[in-house]
């Protein structure tokens, strides 16, 4: 959705000028937000089959009185002429709004809609995917005609459902639904976790899984450090209090930290590769037990 508002922002950039904006934005906050308000309300009402009339988007008197004072030539033409794609639009300035062609206004749906259509076969397509009957949209974009017939044509075997579609109340949906998992996250059998989530650990070296990295002798053995042990696997489900456990060696010369570390990858092997971070890490205070592994257990809430 703020993709779309974006391309909206752009047509005013033309008729106001980019640093004009940007000029409004920083003094007038207030009436920016009433003029993104403005532009939530009616992308809304924007359907893909309507293009008989003008799209109308209400512009604030504060942005009019703006532009009237940083323009030189008050006699500024109510009548600009654009191009996109290859086709000619009008945008007629009006006492307080913008007049243009439907089509133009539809040409600022187009990359947004088509990036989530494309993310969405990914995710109908993968393993995971298979079987999904029913698709339901939630958010503010949701309300948008367009996006929601858009939908329904990409996927015609799949039931499109939107909440209290006629009232608008899509956008407020994901605000519910994290209250009410808030107060009962039994509502929701099971999650699929964002990232890959695993530990550094130590490893004897293997040539075939660690080839790229110069192993390391410790006591006369070869061992490749930085190894990514991973817990649970990105894309994976989880249950509510599910839990995992892990058993991990413990070196002599251990300092205590076991250090946690997320990936994008499905199946990172090492820890200071590009996609993985380290977000936090367990200290374990001195003596250690006095069997050889430690036992790790996690679990989801």
């Amino acid at each position: 959705g703020n993709r779309v508002n974006e391309e909206f922002l752009s047509l005013l950039g033309v008729l106001f000028g980019t640093d004009g904006l940007k000029e409004f934005r920083r003094s007038n906050s207030s009436e920016y937000h009433e003029l993104e308000k403005s532009i939530e309300i009616s992308k809304g009402m924007l359907k893909d089959d309507d293009d008989d009339t003008d799209f109308t988007l209400k512009i604030p008197s504060a942005l009019w009185n703006m532009d009237r004072h940083r323009s030189e030539n008050n006699n500024k033409s109510n009548e600009i002429i654009i191009e996109r794609e290859g086709e000619t639009y009008r945008i007629k300035r009006k006492t307080d709004k913008i007049r243009f062609s439907r089509k133009l206004a539809k040409a600022c749906f187009k990359q947004p809609i088509s990036c989530i259509l494309q993310h969405l076969r990914s995710l109908l397509n993968c393993s995971t995917g298979q079987g999904i009957e029913l698709i339901i949209m939630a958010g503010g974009f949701s309300n948008s005609m367009i996006l929601l017939d858009a939908v329904k044509k990409a996927f015609p075997n799949v039931q499109v459902v939107t909440p209290h579609f006629q009232e608008g109340e899509a956008a407020w949906s994901v605000l519910r639904g994290a209250v009410y998992f808030g107060h009962g996250s039994n509502l929701i059998e099971y999650r699929r976790c964002k990232k890959t989530y695993g530990f550094e650990i130590t490893l004897p070296y293997d040539v075939k899984r660690h080839g790229e990295r110069q192993p390391v002798k410790v006591n006369g053995e070869n061992r490749c450090f930085k190894v990514f042990k991973k817990i649970i696997e990105k894309n994976e489900p989880l249950k509510e209090n599910e839990t995992r456990t892990e058993t991990v060696g413990i070196e002599p010369d251990w300092d205590g930290n076991l250090q946690f570390y997320a990936s994008d990858k499905k199946n990172p092997v090492f820890t200071d590769e590009e996609s993985s971070w380290m977000f936090g890490k367990i200290h374990v205070d001195k003596p250690f037990p006095k069997r050889s592994g430690l036992e790790i257990k996690i679990f989801s809430a």
